[in-house]
């Protein structure tokens, strides 16, 4: 792992997931932020497949308690970084995706609350097109919340916070006709040292059009940057489309061509609380030290939402203590659907301790060959009758499932998933 970020909040780290095998970005908090981090999270989840919001993956605890969750790597730039020295053009793909995201996250009934260069990153620079990832959510909140008092980057915090109002999405549109204003001018349209003398700027002073600072910038664009800045919200674009819109005469439209594909939106889980709540309370008995092993099959024709219930599971799991292990099955020979189980199951085995020279391992090496444990995958089974013998290397693997339990190996509450459960062998299914 390397450090690759540090906030006011937290640290980030670049790492290796040494389940999946993927650089991963790991998002820890200090002190009392545990909140903030559930709550980033639980906000970033909402935007699983859209392009321009940064994807994140496992919520989790440290040994001693400390909360983490992992998310996509982002080997990029901020957007001040990026576009310091370059032409203003651009920056105008950029914008349309910024716009596009924004209009993503409102239209999925939250607001970002923490816009900036520094949350804008600029990545596959040098490989084609350039392609904005918005991340930190660490102050968004639902539209329905009304919001959770002054909070912000004082640079960026729309003049409504700071009267004490209610805040709707144009909070983030005037954080980013500062960003705008910041990137056309070279500098910030509130400048100041102190968190006072900035706020009072954003309620009382009225920066210099865009185009008065630096004449390369059209009065055009130059306009939309000062409605954007308007002290009253009523007064500014009412949305990230109409922004989008009011940009169209002066983007050129490859621009818009750029973005357009690949945006899926996340539906809200409707319909399904009953069964997400069923498997929250059987969830709930496994953590109080139920006896009994818990199955549940989840069926249904295509379309009808079981990935989406599974993923809202998740969550849950994963924010609430659970260990989570999550495998697609495949058509294929005796037992394959669970060589990928195995094999995660197999890392944090010896990650916590357990030898590769185990007793039951060579009935394990039977089953998978390729499994990276010691023994031989030659098991003398003389004497016994296939469905014997078929029974005894069923026995192997409840014998190490049960032993990453007792050892302490596995701690919490202990979930395996198998999806696309119609492809596995019959061997799997049993």
């Amino acid at each position: 792992t390397s450090k690759v970020g540090e906030g006011g909040l937290g640290v980030v780290y670049r790492a290796i997931d040494t389940l999946s095998g993927e650089v991963v970005a790991v998002k820890q908090v200090r002190g009392e932020s545990r909140t903030l981090l559930e709550r980033e999270f639980l906000a970033m989840v909402e935007f699983p497949e859209h392009p321009n919001i940064a994807r994140v993956f496992d919520y989790g605890r440290l040994p001693g308690g400390r909360p983490y969750y992992t998310m996509e790597f982002i080997a990029g730039t901020d957007l001040r970084s990026y576009m310091a020295g370059r032409d203003i053009d651009a920056l105008y793909p950029l914008l349309v995706q910024i716009c596009e995201g924004l209009s993503f996250i409102h239209a999925n009934g939250y607001i970002h609350g923490d816009i900036k260069p520094e949350n804008l990153l600029v990545t596959g620079e040098g490989r084609g097109e350039a392609r904005i990832k918005i991340i930190d959510f660490g102050l968004s909140y639902a539209v329905r919340e009304g919001g959770r008092g002054l909070q912000g980057t004082p640079h960026y915090m729309a003049p409504e916070l700071l009267r004490d109002e209610a805040p709707d999405l144009r909070v983030d549109l005037y954080a980013l006709g500062v960003v705008l204003y910041e990137i056309l001018t070279g500098r910030k349209p509130f400048p100041g040292e102190h968190a006072r003398e900035i706020l009072r700027q954003h309620l009382t002073v009225a920066p210099p059009p865009p185009h008065q600072v630096n004449p390369g910038v059209s009065e055009k664009l130059s306009g939309i940057v000062m409605k954007l800045l308007h002290k009253e919200p009523q007064a500014r674009f009412p949305s990230a489309g109409a922004l989008l819109e009011a940009l169209g005469p002066i983007v050129p439209l490859r621009s818009h061509r750029s973005t357009s594909r690949g945006v899926l939106l996340n539906a809200p889980l409707i319909g399904r609380e009953k069964e997400l709540q069923h498997l929250l309370d059987l969830f709930e008995s496994v953590g109080k030290g139920a006896a009994t092993p818990q199955c549940v099959v989840i069926a249904g024709g295509e379309g009808v939402g079981k990935r989406r219930l599974l993923r809202e599971f998740k969550y849950h799991v994963q924010i609430g203590g659970g260990t989570w292990f999550e495998v697609r099955c495949r058509i294929g020979s005796s037992f394959s659907s669970l060589a990928p189980l195995m094999e995660k199951l197999l890392r944090v085995a010896f990650a916590g301790g357990m030898r590769r020279q185990e007793s039951d391992f060579p009935l394990l090496k039977q089953i998978w060959p390729t499994l990276p444990v010691g023994g031989s995958a030659a098991v003398v089974e003389e004497g016994l009758s296939p469905e014997a013998a078929r029974i005894r290397r069923f026995s192997a693997v409840a014998v190490f499932l049960r032993s990453l339990i007792e050892r302490g190996i596995v701690s919490t509450p202990l979930l395996l998933t198998l999806s696309d459960l119609h492809f596995a062998d019959p061997d799997t299914l049993e």
